[in-house]
C-alpha cells in the first residue's frame, strides 16, 4: 500500500495519490506539518505498520502510538528532539529500533511493552532515558548504546530483557551510571567502583548486604537507592558527594549508622533520620554535611550555623513551638519546611539570601521578616503581605536575639479535657455522655468539648459507633477536640475495616486532634461532615494542618480542604505539586482557587459539586480519572 501523507494538526485523516482517506485504514504514514505529534493522536490504530517522523517534528507527546500492535517499523526525523511518555507503548511487532542523536529526551515507558524487540541502537546524542522506557521487552538481547553523552537514566529502563539477564558483571554501567547490581551470595559488605559516577533510582533496591562503601566517583545518590534493604546497617558516604535523593533509605529497618561528608548539600524529602547521624544534637538543628535534616527537641530559637547550604524538606515537621529563626547568608535552598510551625513568628534573613528560599515561609500566619538594607526580601513581603523591619548594620548578637524573641507566652491548646464525669464508657471504650453532661453543657453554653481518655479511673482507648450522637442534642457546641490515642472505629490505620461516615458531627464546625493522631486523611477524606469549616492536627507521622486545610508532612500534598471553610479565595501553598482526590469535592463557600505553577497531579472527583466558579491553572494540569 502506498505511504499516506498525515498533514498536521488534522491527524485524522491521510492523502494518499490526492484522495483524503481514514486514518485508521491506511498502513504506512508520513507525519508532517507541525512541530508537536498531540497525545493519543494515533493510539490504537490496529492497521498501522509504518511510520515515518518529517523532519519538521519535534517532539512526540503522551501514548501517541500506544497500541499500535502491527506496527513493525519507524523512522524518525532529523528534527526529533522529545519521545514523549508510552508514545510507543505496547507496539508488539517491531524487532529493530533505531534512536538518533538529535533525539535528546526519551520518556516514561515510552517502548515499552516491545514483546518482539531484539536489536536496540541509541546513537550518541541522546542526554536522558526516562524510568522503565524499555520495560517488558524480554527478546531485546543486543543493545548499542552512546558511550558519552547519557546524563540521566532512570530506574529498571531493561527490566526483563536478554540483555540484562545474560550480563554477569556484579556492578552493571551505561556511560558510567549504574543501572543493575548483581546480588552476591553470602557476602555482607559491597565497595563500590570509583568509575562508576552515577545510578538510577533504586540501583540497589531489596540488596541483601549489611555494609557498603560508596565509590568516590559518585555525586549524587539517587532517589530510593536503597529502598527495601532490610539487612543494611551501614553506609559510608564518601567526600565529593553533594546530594542525597528523596527516601534512599526508605524501608531499611535495620540502618544505625550513616557516615557523611563535609561536602553534602542537599538531602532529600524522608531520606536521613537524625539517629543514623553520629553525635547528633538531643536540641536544635541536625546537621548532615552542610543541609538541616531535623530539628529536636522543640526548640523556641534556633540560629543556623554559618556554612549551611540547604533545609531539607520537612526538617521542622516536628519544631511546632518553634518562635524564631536566623538563617546565615550562606544559605541557598529551603525546601518548604515551616508549614507546621504554627507560633513561627520572627525569621532573620541575611542580604545574600535568595528570594526563592523565602517561599517556604508563605502560608505561616503571624510572621515577621528581619533583614537589612539593599535585601530582596522587601519586595517578596510585599507581595505577600508580610511584615519587615529593617536592622542597623552593626547591630550586636544581643540586640539581634532581644528584638527577634517573641513576647508570647506559648500556651499548649485544646489540652484541658472536658470533666470526665461527663462521660460513660464500656470498657475501654468511650459509649456517649451521661444526662449531668448534657445538663452542663446546655446550661453553660459549652461550645468546645474534649474528649477525655480517663473515665473514673478506667483507660479509655478507643470511640465506638455512635457514641458522638449526643452532639445533636447540643446544637452549640461547635469544636469538638480528639486525643490522638484514641482508636476511632473505622478510621484509624491501627484497624482494617472501611468506614465512609464520621457519624454524628453534623454541628461540629472545627474538629482538633492533640496529641498524635493516627487517622489515614489521605483514605478518609470524605468521611467528615459538612459543616466542618477547620480540622487542626497537633501531631501527625504523615499529615500536617495549615489554617484548618490538611497537607501531608513534607507539604507536598493538599489532602482535604473542609467543605464549609467560609474562605471566598484560596491560594494553594506554592510547595504543593499533589492536589489528592476530592480534596475541594463538596466545598460550599469557595469560589476562586488559585493553583501553583509546580502543580503535578490532579486526583479524581476534586471539584465534584462543589461552589468554585474560576480556577487559576498556570501549569495547565488536568484532573487525574484515577
Amino acid at each position: 500500500m502506498d505511504k499516506a501523507i498525515v498533514q498536521l494538526p488534522d491527524w485524522k485523516s491521510a492523502i494518499i495519490n490526492g484522495e483524503k482517506v481514514d486514518i485508521g485504514d491506511v498502513e504506512s504514514i508520513l507525519i508532517t506539518g507541525a512541530e508537536v505529534i498531540p497525545e493519543f493522536s494515533f493510539s490504537g490504530l490496529q492497521n498501522l505498520k509504518h511510520v515515518e517522523i518529517a523532519d519538521d517534528v519535534k517532539e512526540t507527546k503522551s501514548q501517541c502510538f500506544e497500541r499500535c500492535t502491527s506496527l513493525e517499523t519507524i523512522d524518525f526525523g532529523k528534527g526529533l528532539e522529545s519521545i514523549g511518555n508510552y508514545s510507543f507503548y505496547n507496539c508488539e511487532k517491531i524487532e529493530k529500533l533505531r534512536i538518533p542523536g538529535n533525539v535528546k529526551t526519551i520518556g516514561y515507558q515510552s517502548f515499552g511493552g516491545m514483546l518482539s524487540l531484539k536489536h536496540l541502537i541509541i546513537e550518541e546524542g541522546v542526554e536522558s532515558i526516562g524510568y522503565l522506557t524499555f520495560n517488558g521487552c524480554p527478546e531485546l538481547e543486543r543493545i548499542d548504546l552512546p558511550s558519552k553523552s547519557l546524563k540521566y537514566i532512570g530506574g529498571s529502563i531493561f527490566e526483563e530483557s536478554k540483555w540484562l539477564r545474560k550480563n554477569k558483571d556484579e556492578f552493571v554501567t551505561v556511560c558510567g551510571i549504574l543501572i543493575d547490581h548483581k546480588r552476591q551470595k553470602n557476602v555482607e559488605h559491597i565497595i563500590m567502583p570509583d568509575t562508576i559516577t552515577g545510578m538510577i533510582p533504586g540501583a540497589f533496591a531489596h540488596d541483601s548486604f549489611k555494609e557498603i562503601e560508596i565509590g568516590k566517583g559518585i555525586k549524587r545518590i539517587s532517589n530510593l537507592a536503597f529502598h527495601g534493604c532490610s539487612s543494611l546497617e551501614s553506609v559510608i558516604i564518601p567526600d565529593g558527594v553533594e546530594e542525597l535523593g528523596d527516601q534512599v533509605f526508605k524501608n531499611c529497618p535495620n540502618l544505625r549508622r550513616v557516615v557523611v561528608p563535609d561536602s553534602l548539600k542537599r538531602v532529600g524529602a524522608s531520606t536521613l533520620k537524625p539517629e543514623y547521624l553520629p553525635n547528633a544534637p538531643k536540641k536544635g538543628c541536625v546537621y548532615a554535611g552542610k543541609a538541616v535534616i531535623g530539628c529536636v527537641g522543640n526548640p523556641k530559637r534556633v540560629d543556623i550555623k554559618a556554612g549551611t547550604f540547604s533545609i531539607s524538606p520537612g526538617a521542622f515537621d516536628q519544631a511546632y513551638k518553634l518562635e524564631t529563626i536566623v538563617l546565615p547568608d550562606s544559605i541557598r535552598e529551603i525546601k518548604c519546611s515551616f508549614l507546621a510551625c504554627k507560633y513561627l513568628s520572627s525569621v532573620v534573613i541575611p542580604k545574600e539570601v535568595p528570594t526563592e528560599c523565602l517561599i517556604a515561609f508563605e502560608g505561616v500566619k503571624t510572621i515577621k521578616f528581619y533583614t537589612w538594607p539593599e535585601s530582596e526580601v522587601a519586595h517578596f513581603a510585599k507581595e505577600k503581605e508580610i511584615s519587615v523591619e529593617y536592622l542597623d548594620a552593626d547591630i550586636s548578637q544581643e540586640e539581634l536575639i532581644k528584638k527577634t524573641t517573641s513576647k508570647r507566652q506559648t500556651k499548649e491548646a485544646y489540652m484541658k479535657p472536658s470533666p470526665d464525669k461527663w462521660f460513660r464508657r464500656t470498657g475501654n471504650a468511650l459509649a456517649g455522655i451521661s444526662n449531668e453532661g448534657l445538663k452542663e453543657i446546655r446550661k453553660n453554653n459549652i461550645k468546645s468539648i474534649t474528649l477525655p481518655t480517663e473515665i473514673n479511673g478506667h483507660k479509655i482507648e478507643r470511640l465506638v459507633f455512635d457514641c458522638l450522637s449526643f452532639l445533636k442534642e447540643v446544637p452549640e457546641v461547635e469544636e469538638l477536640v480528639i486525643p490522638g490515642e484514641l482508636k476511632i472505629q473505622g478510621l484509624t490505620t491501627t484497624e482494617g475495616r472501611d468506614c465512609w461516615d464520621f457519624p454524628n458531627t453534623e454541628t461540629i464546625k472545627h474538629l482538633v486532634f492533640i496529641g498524635k493522631t493516627v487517622i489515614n486523611f489521605y483514605r478518609y477524606n470524605r468521611v467528615f461532615d459538612d459543616s466542618l469549616e477547620s480540622i487542626t492536627i497537633q501531631e501527625s507521622d504523615r499529615f500536617i494542618s495549615l489554617d484548618g486545610v490538611i497537607y501531608s508532612k513534607d507539604g507536598d500534598s493538599l489532602v482535604l480542604y473542609p467543605r464549609s471553610k467560609k474562605d471566598k479565595k484560596f491560594i494553594v501553598p506554592k510547595c504543593v505539586t499533589t492536589i489528592w482526590g476530592s480534596a475541594f469535592r463538596n466545598v460550599k463557600y469557595l469560589e476562586e482557587l488559585i493553583l501553583p505553577e509546580g502543580l503535578k497531579t490532579i486526583y479524581k472527583d476534586n471539584f465534584r459539586d462543589c461552589s468554585i466558579k474560576t480556577i487559576d491553572n498556570p501549569a495547565g494540569v488536568k484532573q487525574s480519572t484515577v
